[in-house]
């Protein structure tokens, strides 16, 4: 077992940089903090729609299960607070009497103000129910994620 004395020579901390340190730290713990603000790409008030082609790509989608609660009326998509705020729905696939039938359909995440509800679009993913999985984040009219 090492001494504190040979520590001490292993790494030595030069007295007139301490202060240098003292600032690096205090940048790393001020922008730490920065980060997580900064990858919140959903304006609550705003909400979270669900537009495919299950419904022709209307958006806000007319299916209430797939509509955000924020900007339509009856809207089952919902800011829930789980420890972090995340969003939820639930909906019923089946040949008759759901919400959707059952097959393969393309879908975005989408959030932005009434006049222009594409603003934010999340997708290009292959969805796995209840997986956490990334998704693309891209913006009306660059192609990214690919357009609807």
């Amino acid at each position: 077992m090492q001494s504190i004395n040979q520590i001490k020579n292993m790494y030595p901390i030069n007295q007139r940089k301490l202060p240098l340190y003292a600032v690096l730290l205090g940048m790393i713990l001020t922008f730490s903090g920065f980060t997580h603000p900064l990858q919140a790409q959903i304006y609550a008030p705003e909400g979270l729609n669900m537009p495919g082609d299950w419904a022709g790509w209307v958006n806000p989608p007319e299916n209430l299960v797939f509509a955000g609660s924020a900007q339509t009326t009856g809207g089952e998509v919902r800011l829930i607070s789980l420890g972090n705020p995340v969003y939820q729905t639930t909906f019923h696939v089946s040949a008759t009497g759901g919400h959707v039938v059952a097959g393969s359909y393309a879908f975005k995440f989408t959030s932005g103000p009434l006049e222009n509800i594409w603003q934010n679009q999340w997708g290009n993913v292959n969805v796995q129910m209840n997986t956490i999985q990334q998704l693309t984040y891209g913006v009306a009219g660059t192609d990214e994620p690919e357009p609807n």
